[in-house]
């Protein structure tokens, strides 16, 4: 499930298809948290993810979607093999690069957060 939706993106992301790109990115991330027993958990930041959403918009590239297919491959990975640390690690990885984005971001383009 996780490998078909990653699988998806890498063609969203060669076709430059940024809609379909994140539209899977959400999906990837909706379905993780339903995996993990904690959907009600993906439902709350995706109330509150405004700020994410820009900064996705403003700096999704060929490097940073190649790198974020990367990262979820490594999640996935990890989740298949039911190794809950290396899950757990991998995915507090991503999201303190988002965390790192949305600050760097921010300064880059004041203008859209106010």
């Amino acid at each position: 499930m996780l490998n078909g939706l990653i699988a998806d993106r890498e063609k969203a992301s060669a076709a430059n298809d940024r809609a379909a790109f994140h539209t899977l990115d959400e999906l990837f991330h909706r379905t993780l948290a339903r995996l993990a027993g904690v959907e009600y958990a993906w439902q709350l930041i995706d109330d509150h993810k405004i700020q994410l959403d820009r900064v996705r918009y403003l700096t999704l590239g060929v490097s940073s979607s190649q790198r974020a297919i990367a990262e979820h491959k490594e999640i996935a990975a990890a989740v298949g093999k039911a190794d809950v640390a290396a899950a757990e690690q991998a995915m507090r990885e991503h999201l303190g690069r988002a965390e790192a984005l949305l600050t760097q971001t921010i300064g880059d383009f004041p203008d859209y957060f106010e």
